[in-house]
């Protein structure tokens, strides 16, 4: 799957296409419809109240007009609650409080309007009006062809930029690989927050359940992160890696994680009975937690996740909602198939690219799982909505738009986080978002006390936590993506620039970085693990086949020992282990042996004999990094 559309051409790229453009006529119209109304209003009014509701349907606030004097002071208060309510739209689907603050102005300026009206208030509101839209139309103006001017440039280059980020990637590592000590101490940041008790979320960043520092996204990614883990460095190790990404998914099935679906759905939605959060709509949820529980089932080849009513969103003994693996990826090529756009919301009437990219992702992965083409049929549907409905003037992915409108609102984004999403099911399209952006961000590299860091500003966001003035989130984001663009001085410099400015710390072995939100920390150890086309490999390879069916190791003992490779050939299984809170003797547990068969093992005294299930266990001494090779006896 490369798309079906000739990818980021500067001939595709455009500000809005038919169905955006369909959706903006039909706003305009229907407000013209309003502002004609209200003109009646004003002219033909029966009272004074009339006349001043008839000019608030202008536009929020515009009724104070009406009064003149003091109420004037109105005005500008009720834009700006008004413009707090759009915010809240955007933020958490609430589409009805921008209604409420638009009627409900207009009905106060009723009540509020003395025995005779200002008679320079048309003339005032239609003057704010000229001038707001005029002002608007200015700059879109402008910013088009500040766009359309820096497309031609990067175009022009596209090329060259492609075969400089090509000649900057290392290859990708061979087989049997192995986690450093610095791996496994950022493997540990996530397993410690993932192996605690379920209902704990101790580590985690609590702030609200709507955007982007909502816990949901910190289990989602700490589950690709794990299962990353899984595939590329320990497919025949099952135990506690496996227990971390199960109950990272049971966390996700509390109330208090998806709830936030119960109140969109009311106030985005005007749905008061059935608060399903994966049926209509909900990608956020559906595509990133489909995602993260197939790659679960395909990283270990436990399909339990396929099983009816296995995800089940239980908000009280009423409000129950049973689903599965099978449930989801209906769900998302259900929505996918009915959206105008192909692409469908995220919160009520507000459709972000990024999540529909990673509900592409979770159609992959299942489909990879199970043997279906649910992405294949979507694809060209999917690419030619973004190409025409989802490009800007610049060749750049539009972050955020309104399904209801078509309106775009301005959200920060980068085409750099959807170029790893992109290199799973479409590489072409992938080093063109990636390769301008790497150059870009090479040009920054600068030496500093004997190493290379990024120069990134000290003004940034931390999505994570909504943290000012931080430049830790930027630096875990670009080292993580350098990795799976295979770019090692790219993440290198990253990583020295968290070294500098990360406030990083090595405490009983887990590694963090202080300065840095828990996403941010996500990131950042998924780049000290990942290395070239890794998230491609684990949503669509996932791990050799003779693994899942070989001698497994299924230690539950963590943090007493660590497992740093584990690899099987369907026969052998070749294992490195370190201690984890001390040396000595550890019982290692395996599964997936040849019932009653007799095996070899490194450090133990004579055979092992598996049970009519196939498990068998043994002590080892554990002392530093220790090899461990299991076979069958001869």
């Amino acid at each position: 799957m490369n798309g079906a559309v000739s990818p980021l051409d500067i001939r595709y790229a455009q500000a809005i296409g038919s169905v955006g453009k369909t959706r903006q006529r039909r706003s305009w119209l229907i407000y013209a419809l309003i502002f004609s109304v209200g003109a009646a209003l004003w002219v033909l009014g029966p009272s004074v109240g009339w006349r001043a509701f008839g000019l608030g349907l202008w536009a929020p606030g515009f009724g104070f007009l009406a009064s003149g004097g003091w109420s004037l002071a109105l005005l500008p208060i009720t834009i700006l609650l008004f413009a707090v309510t759009v915010f809240f739209w955007f933020a958490a689907g609430a589409i009805i409080f921008p209604i409420l603050v638009w009627l409900g102005s207009a009905v106060f300026a009723a009540a509020l309007t003395g025995a005779d009206v200002w008679p320079v208030a048309p003339y005032a509101g239609a003057a704010l009006l000229i001038a707001a839209f005029g002002f608007q139309a200015m700059r879109l103006r402008r910013k088009a062809a500040i766009q359309r001017t820096a497309a031609a440039r990067k175009f022009e280059a596209m090329d060259q930029l492609v075969v400089a980020a090509k000649a900057c990637a290392a290859p990708r590592p061979e087989g049997g690989r192995e986690l450093t000590p610095e791996m496994l101490a950022a493997s540990r940041y996530m397993l410690d927050r993932a192996l605690q008790p379920v209902p704990e979320f101790n580590g985690f960043d609590r702030i609200d359940i709507f955007q982007t520092a909502s816990v949901r996204y910190q289990i989602n990614f700490m589950g690709y992160a794990l299962s990353i883990l899984q595939v590329q460095y320990l497919p025949s190790f099952h135990g506690y890696l496996s227990r971390a990404q199960r109950q990272l998914i049971e966390k996700y099935l509390l109330p208090q994680v998806w709830k936030y679906w119960v109140f969109e759905s009311i106030w985005g939605n005007l749905n008061f009975v059935n608060w399903d959060p994966a049926a209509k709509d909900n990608i956020m949820l559906t595509g990133y937690f489909g995602a993260q529980v197939n790659l679960y089932m395909r990283g270990t080849g436990d399909t339990c996740y396929g099983e009816p009513g296995s995800l089940t969103f239980r908000l009280n003994d009423r409000k129950v909602f049973a689903h599965d693996a099978h449930s989801i990826n209906r769900s998302l090529v259900d929505n996918f198939s009915r959206s105008a756009y192909c692409l469908y919301p995220c919160e009520p009437n507000w459709i972000y690219p990024a999540c529909n990219f990673r509900g592409m992702l979770s159609l992959v992965s299942y489909d990879r799982l199970f043997g279906t083409h649910h992405a294949g049929d979507i694809e060209e549907s999917f690419w030619r909505s973004v190409d025409t409905e989802f490009t800007d003037h610049a060749g750049s992915i539009v972050a955020l738009r309104s399904s209801l409108t078509g309106i775009p609102f301005p959200f920060p984004g980068s085409d750099l986080s959807f170029a790893p999403m992109a290199n799973v099911f479409a590489q072409e399209r992938a080093m063109k978002l990636w390769a301008p952006i790497a150059m870009g961000l090479r040009r920054a590299m600068i030496a500093q006390n004997g190493s290379v860091l990024l120069a990134l500003p000290n003004n940034g966001i931390d999505f994570g936590n909504y943290r000012r003035g931080v430049r830790t989130m930027a630096a875990c984001s670009i080292m993580q993506i350098a990795r799976e663009f295979g770019d090692s001085e790219l993440a290198e410099a990253a990583r020295h620039t968290l070294r500098t400015y990360g406030g990083e710390s090595l405490e009983n072995g887990v590694l963090s970085f202080a300065t840095g939100s828990n996403m941010a920390n996500i990131y950042a150890m998924q780049g000290i693990f990942a290395r070239r086309d890794d998230i491609r490999t684990t949503w669509l390879d996932g791990p050799d086949q003779a693994c899942l069916r070989g001698p497994l190791l299924d230690n539950d003992t963590y943090p007493e020992m660590l497992v740093a490779a584990a690899h099987g050939d369907g026969a052998d299984l070749r294992l490195v282990l370190y201690p984890g809170t001390k040396e000595g003797p550890q019982e290692l547990t395996f599964a997936q042996l040849r019932p009653g068969g007799r095996y070899e093992l490194t450090g133990c005294d004579g055979f092992l004999i598996a049970d009519m299930h196939g498990s068998a266990s043994a002590f080892v001494p554990i002392c530093g990094r220790t090899e461990i090779h299991l076979r069958p006896a001869s």
